[in-house]
């Protein structure tokens, strides 16, 4: 910017917005400032940008570690929260009843991923030996809500400007106004955030385009305050027009006679033309203020953690799990009517957890897992007739936990797991000939456990987890067609890690989360047809987090939730890979803080059930994924 001789001044004198409601005021923004150049108040024809934009948030956080102490010495340092957005090696100090222990980070995609002690001093105490990071530059980050051509990206600016005549260095324009050039109209949606601000460039046309400073926050107009302070139960029926609202007009209501009438207004769960056709205006889009919903504690299962479910298209099957003891009782929940079923014991496999299932169309499959011991038993179980059939242990892979399974569309595949150490064999499982087949070792991925797999439709993707040398960022892709292993690039992958979750987003694969020498909020995205990575924003990520949370994919976004970061958690996001951006799950009063639960999509809903959390837990909630409420209104 050329400060040396240009000066902007910039004064806001005030905003007011109309609603387009029964009194039909213009849903514009006035806004009137004030321009000066060197001084002197700006005469003639300005050029100018607009944008509503967020408050800024930091991309930035710290990174923790806690000191391992031996005979006074500092002898280890384990992160316990990596941080994020690191440009520089951040110092690291101890501090303690000692002296002399010096230590250096170890840096990976700008977070702390370890600590190498140099020196371990003296005189330590077990007790109140602290390790300090410095803390990364503040780096903010700015969403647009919107601009005046639509063109702004992260708060930049705009492409197109608003020519608007300047008097004396005052002006006037009318935010949202589309007759204007260059001026898209302003939606409803921007003012459900919290914090809009108004950023301004403006160019007198000899100095160029410059950001006139500070951003102006928008606070609460006299219509917003006014309907805050409508007192419950004022608003009554001599107050509405007759026949304008009735229950078939609530909540997705049929349009019927009576709507002709002006100063109609009705909310609909569901988009509107026909309200549309017969002369409305769609006001906005509103959140539902919970989208969570309890399901019953009536008939369901013990409560558990370390558990399985599948979606079999109409109900969740629930089964096994850890509850003060291994158990193979389960149960069939219903969200249609919300009602549990209790799965047989007539038949049902040997109590076990850390087991793993899958859903064939038909039958839910369980198997392995530790039952008094790792085992290679399994089980069929059909709902329709709540019956259960063993596996065949004829030439079924041995025995193990923590492995993986998918479902191909005819044979379940599990690989990897714990089996009296880390093993790299699996087994190919067809239910209709109850028969097993190996899958092959050459170039199959190392042996670990604690790791993920994804069934892309013609291939199992494993990757990450554990073995005797720490976490993986290794992987492998198998071909049960061809009985052949490819393995995934290192170029771009995320740090290795264990106890994370993967989905397959119907091209690619996405991994988030887990533990990686701490436990991470960082992920990426492979996409297996060019044997590449791209790594998910920390923008708007959740907290990391190590240990049992669930992911599912909705079929636009993965939705993440709950899991363990120091305490037991009932938070989440939502990412979006199209756009790269994530948005938090909605906090809820009705399903405690948890791990070792599970989630399942039933393609509009995820619902979560069970888990540890201040004890085994038989609760779970529905969540429903962008649940909205549509304004219309007659003029």
């Amino acid at each position: 910017m050329k400060t040396h001789h240009l000066k902007l001044i910039l004064t806001l004198w005030f905003f007011t917005v109309g609603s387009m409601l029964s009194a039909q005021v213009p849903q514009l923004i006035n806004y009137q400032g004030r321009i000066a150049v060197s001084d002197v108040n700006f005469e003639g024809e300005g050029q100018f940008k607009f944008a509503l934009v967020g408050g800024g948030s930091d991309l930035t956080s710290s990174a923790l570690a806690s000191a391992t102490v031996f005979n006074g010495f500092v002898v280890g340092a384990t992160i316990t929260d990596g941080g994020s957005g690191y440009t520089a090696t951040p110092t690291v100090t101890i501090n303690g009843t000692g002296a002399g222990a010096v230590a250096t980070a170890v840096m990976d995609a700008g977070a702390v991923t370890g600590i190498t002690i140099s020196d371990a001093g003296s005189g330590y105490g077990a007790e109140g030996t602290t390790i300090v990071i410095s803390e990364p530059s503040s780096n903010l980050s700015y969403d647009t809500y919107w601009s005046n051509d639509g063109s702004s990206a992260n708060a930049s600016e705009p492409s197109s400007s608003v020519a608007l005549s300047v008097s004396k260095g005052l002006y006037s324009v009318l935010l949202g106004d589309a007759t204007l050039a260059n001026m898209s109209a302003i939606p409803i949606s921007v003012f459900a955030n919290s914090d809009v601000r108004l950023r301004v460039w403006f160019d007198d046309g000899g100095n160029g385009s410059q950001l006139l400073t500070p951003d102006q926050r928008i606070a609460s107009v006299g219509y917003a305050m006014m309907a805050g302070d409508v007192p419950d139960g004022s608003i009554t029926s001599s107050k509405i027009a007759a026949g304008a609202v009735t229950a078939d007009k609530i909540a997705g209501g049929s349009l019927t006679e009576g709507l002709a009438a002006e100063g109609s207004v009705i909310i609909t769960s569901e988009p509107r033309t026909d309200l549309i056709a017969d002369g409305f205006i769609q006001m906005g889009i509103m959140p539902e203020s919970n989208p969570w919903t309890a399901t019953t504690l009536t008939s369901a299962p013990a409560g558990r953690n370390q558990h399985t479910a599948v979606w079999t298209g109409s109900e969740m099957i629930v089964w096994g799990g850890y509850a003060s003891g291994d158990t193979n009782t389960g149960g069939r929940y219903d969200p249609t009517t919300d009602t549990w079923a209790a799965t047989t014991l007539t038949g049902a496999p040997a109590s076990r957890y850390i087991h793993t299932a899958v859903w064939t169309g038909s039958e839910m499959i369980v198997w392995g897992g530790y039952a008094s011991g790792d085992t290679n038993t399994g089980g069929r179980y059909d709902p329709t007739t709540d019956t259960w059939a063993a596996t065949s242990l004829t030439g079924a892979p041995a025995s193990r936990y923590q492995h993986t399974a998918v479902w191909t569309g005819s044979e379940m595949i599990v690989w990897g797991g714990y089996a009296s150490g880390n093993t790299n064999t699996g087994g190919r499982y067809d239910p209709t000939t109850d028969t097993w087949a190996a899958t092959s070792l050459t170039g199959a991925s190392a042996s670990r456990y604690q790791h993920t797999a994804v069934w892309t439709g013609s291939e199992m993707i494993v990757w990450g987890g554990q073995d005797d040398n720490g976490s993986l960022n290794s992987g492998g892709r198998y071909d049960p067609s061809a009985d052949t292993w490819t393995a995934t690039t290192l170029t771009g992958a995320p740090v290795g890690r264990n106890q994370h979750t993967a989905v397959w987003a119907g091209s690619e694969m996405i991994v988030w989360g887990g533990y990686a020498n701490g436990n991470t909020n960082t992920g990426g995205r492979y996409d297996p047809s060019a044997d590449t990575w791209t790594a998910t924003t920390l923008t708007g990520a959740p907290v990391g987090r190590g240990e049992g949370h669930t992911a599912v994919w909705t079929g636009n976004e993965i939705i993440i939730w709950g899991g363990f970061f120091g305490e037991y958690l009932n938070t989440g996001g939502r990412y979006d890979p199209s756009t790269d951006t994530w948005a938090s799950t909605s906090l809820t009063d009705v399903l405690g803080t948890r791990s070792g639960h599970t989630a399942e999509w039933t393609g509009t809903e995820m619902i979560v059930w069970g888990g540890q959390g201040g004890g085994f837990l038989n609760s779970g909630a529905i969540y429903k994924v962008g649940q909205s409420l549509y304004l219309y209104a007659k003029p």
